[in-house]
């Protein structure tokens, strides 16, 4: 399949994503093959595309903003280009061994992305969201534009963009926030949740003050749990969790053997049972096997 504009030769190579309001395709443009592999983003519904027109018209005056190559209609839809990066996604580079000097490194230039490419708050709010972060080496940051909000589009906020940012931030440094190992990213956390910041470039000027200070502990051995107590408490939180499991399993099988075993062996106390029968003072007594006529009496 090809799309053909005036200036470009679009050979489609893949969609990696098609649903109602959008489609999402894999291309070349053969006319300008050293540009590499390119993301079409194909708006279909009227209402969506008469909004991104002029979002868009504005886009092309970013000069910054180099992964945005352009838009063009086509057969009632809008067909808007990014650059593709065949890059992992961060969720994908965090899973494998990634030490904190890289994952350090890694949030800086998330931000500093952002930054560089002056996206506008929607595009910031977008690829900060699943999927939408990649990651090559050396802490290498580039963006998908995978549209998930497009309902959002005129009223994502600064503070928006910050409260996603800070949640992909946390995710890059789980261990040391649960052990309080690095006292200046849990005060930068509590600063960015908590304090008024006007964007991300501001966001930023923060991070680097903090990973600085991070980077210093971290070469001087310092970053670990606060005390030997805690880091007792931790191994103890993880011995009790496994431990629980074990019980747990443990009582089952009791059980289960003890059901097993009754079955196999029920009691036999239920026929040697005496049964009475009071009249009065006159206490009448039977036993298994015992003729009826036996009574005694007081």
């Amino acid at each position: 399949m090809r799309i053909q504009t005036l200036n470009s030769d679009y050979e489609i190579l893949r969609m990696a994503e098609s649903g109602e309001r959008l489609d999402v395709l894999i291309a070349r443009d053969e006319k300008h093959p050293e540009k590499g592999k390119c993301m079409l983003v194909v708006l279909k519904q009227d209402a969506d595309i008469h909004k991104f027109l002029p979002f868009l018209a504005a886009q092309q005056e970013n000069a910054p903003y180099d992964d945005f190559l352009g838009y063009f209609p086509r057969e009632g839809r809008l067909y808007i280009v990014f650059r593709f990066y065949d890059y992992m996604t961060l969720s994908e580079r965090l899973s494998s061994d990634t030490g904190f000097e890289e994952r350090v490194m890694i949030a800086g230039n998330i931000l500093r992305r952002i930054v560089i490419l002056n996206l506008p708050t929607y595009l910031q709010y977008e690829v900060l969201g699943e999927g939408n972060i990649l990651a090559g080496k050396n802490g290498d940051i580039r963006f998908s534009y995978g549209f998930h909000e497009l309902d959002r589009f005129d009223s994502i906020t600064d503070r928006d963009v910050i409260e996603r940012l800070t949640g992909v931030l946390k995710k890059i440094f789980p261990e040391e926030l649960e052990k309080h190992s690095c006292p200046p990213l849990e005060q930068f956390f509590e600063r960015i949740e908590k304090e008024k910041f006007p964007g991300i470039a501001a966001v930023l000027r923060e991070y680097d003050i903090t990973a600085r200070a991070a980077l210093t502990l971290q070469e001087a051995g310092k970053i670990r749990p606060k005390s030997f107590g805690f880091r007792l408490w931790e191994k103890i939180k993880k011995l009790v969790r496994g431990l629980k499991y074990l019980l747990l399993a443990l009582v089952i099988g009791a059980l289960v053997g003890y059901l097993v075993y009754t079955i196999r062996y029920p009691s036999k106390k239920a026929e040697e049972a005496m049964n009475y029968k009071a009249i009065g003072t006159l206490t009448i007594g039977e036993t298994a096997g015992q003729d009826a006529g036996g009574q005694t009496g007081e």
